[in-house]
């Protein structure tokens, strides 16, 4: 029946006929699992990054007071009745089964979820980089749509991207000055080349190599984790090292789109 339903949402015939009982439930199950929840309680997901002493990357399970965000237990802390969970009680009698319940729904737009479930006391989802990814750019705004709470690490937010730095060095000898004159244009007092950058940080060339062998959408560079796009870095490896004519450097501060930094002879 579903396969029949599915295949009337794209036919100019949109009916189904037949028993739609079973069907009209499971979309009532669906509707409902995507609907924000209601109550005392939210059950929410902390995105953590790995670390010397947790090399996993972890997905960990709290309970948040609707009425007083800044109120939170830890998942473990719920289940053991501990902490912040006993000022969680005064706005709800059971809070362990508020967070069951809650994990429970958010399976149904979270399905790797399952995994952890698997336990009577679940805390956390141990993951490896590319499900981490899968919750930064997925997961997370699916959970935030279906109203549960979601915490990202501020690093991954901040997301220290790669890209093209424009790159600009003297032609003259340091400190002769630079000025245009006697038919002396702007191309043989200044030159102009692509690097390839992370958050402004021109890279090596060893850690370009670093960067074109890997194979996870992220990646620990310079101490901080960066999205990696491979398609984008080929773009950007192609590029990289090329110099730019002083027309076509007008042309991209005019544009607006540039990060630009002076090396060699004192500007003038």
């Amino acid at each position: 029946m579903e396969q029949r339903w599915l295949a009337a949402l794209t036919s100019e015939d949109a009916q189904v006929t037949g028993d739609l009982t079973a069907l009209a439930a499971a979309l009532r199950a669906w509707h409902e699992s995507a609907a924000p929840p209601v109550g005392p309680l939210r059950t929410c997901f902390r995105l953590v990054l790995p670390d010397d002493e947790e090399p996993d990357w972890r997905v960990e399970f709290f309970l948040q007071a609707t009425e007083d965000p800044s109120l939170t237990a830890s998942a473990d802390e719920v289940w053991h009745g501990g902490g912040a969970a006993k000022l969680l009680a005064r706005h709800s009698e059971h809070p362990e089964e508020a967070l069951l319940a809650g994990l429970g729904r958010a399976s149904r737009v979270y399905p790797e979820l399952d995994s952890a479930l698997r336990v009577s006391t679940p805390d956390s989802l141990r993951t490896d980089v590319e499900g981490a990814y899968r919750f930064l750019r997925q997961s997370a705004n699916a959970l935030t749509l279906a109203g549960f709470g979601v915490q990202l690490p501020s690093a991954l937010q901040r997301g220290a991207g790669l890209g093209l730095k424009l790159k600009a060095s003297s032609t003259t000898e340091p400190g002769t000055g630079a000025v245009v004159s006697g038919g002396l244009g702007l191309d043989q007092i200044l030159s102009y080349r692509w690097e390839l950058a992370v958050g402004g940080s021109e890279l090596t060339a060893e850690e370009i190599k670093e960067l074109a062998a890997a194979k996870a959408p992220l990646v620990r560079l310079r101490g901080q984790w960066v999205e990696l796009d491979n398609a984008r870095l080929r773009r950007a490896s192609d590029r990289s090292g090329r110099s730019v004519d002083n027309r076509r450097f007008l042309r991209i501060v005019g544009g607006g789109n540039w990060d630009c930094s002076f090396h060699g002879g004192t500007r003038q």
